[in-house]
């Protein structure tokens, strides 16, 4: 028997992020992976094809999942049409699926809703949200650098449109040994030009790091105190090793809220 599954894996850093979508739309559970994971997923045929479709529709994918949803959907109506299986149909559908994760031509794969229409503010927001890295290294001689990070191993074409869209002023790297592209700035007006482009528009626990990073560099541009970004940098690690514990009940009640970004 064939099973069509909508998923959306994070880590359990982020798991207030799913539960704030799985009481959004009211459908589907969550589970918990033995790699310190959360998975958000759907399964009911009738949830998917009256929740999750129309939203995906709507909101269209700008990256080589696309193309995954495209046989997902078509898979989706195959077993919707009759109570008698199409199971070749399914199976040939399956394959096409596995080959998007196999096939080396889906590495340079560009959605076609990238050519019609461009990620919006808030597409960029989530996307940075789930991917993106807001930092502080450690220099030389007791200096401090603030950085953002965002890595991905396909669709270096959205790469592009995310270094546009924030103005940063370096390349786009690669990673040889684990084959991913990545953006990194410490550049001063790039970190200033993406905190007030971020600011107040990250709704999951991303949320607290963004404020405590923010909070640091400008003090530290102001007052130049190394200890002060230290700590910053010790309780930022700390955040990420706890899982957000102790800050559970303040991002329940006042950052899972709509962004007006």
């Amino acid at each position: 028997m064939y099973r069509n599954n909508f998923y959306i894996t994070q880590s359990y850093y982020n798991l207030i992020t799913l539960q704030y979508i799985q009481q959004t739309l009211t459908v589907g559970h969550i589970t918990y992976t033995k790699t310190d994971g959360t998975r958000y997923q759907v399964q009911n045929v009738s949830e998917l094809i009256d929740v999750i479709i129309p939203i995906l529709d709507y909101y269209p994918l700008f990256t080589w999942r696309y193309a995954r949803y495209l046989i997902f959907k078509e898979s989706l109506m195959v077993r919707n049409v009759s109570f008698f299986q199409d199971k070749t149909q399914l199976m040939e559908l399956k394959h096409l699926l596995n080959l998007t994760m196999t096939d080396p031509s889906y590495d340079s794969y560009i959605a076609p809703t990238f050519d019609t229409k461009k990620p919006s503010k808030s597409w960029i927001v989530g996307f940075v949200e789930a991917e993106g890295t807001f930092g502080i290294k450690k220099k030389r001689n007791n200096f401090y650098d603030h950085y953002f990070y965002l890595p991905q191993t396909k669709d270096m074409h959205l790469l592009q449109f995310i270094k546009e869209t924030l103005g940063i002023t370096t390349k786009i790297n690669l990673n040889k040994n684990t084959n991913c592209h990545y953006l990194l700035t410490t550049n001063k007006s790039n970190i200033e030009f993406i905190i007030s482009y971020f600011d107040s528009c990250l709704v999951g626990p991303k949320a607290v790091e963004f404020i405590m990073w923010k909070e640091s560099y400008f003090k530290y541009r102001l007052t130049n105190q190394h200890i002060n970004i230290y700590e910053t940098q010790q309780q930022m690690q700390e955040l990420r090793r706890t899982h957000l514990n102790h800050f559970k009940h303040s991002i329940h009640t006042n950052l899972l809220k709509p962004s007006d970004c």
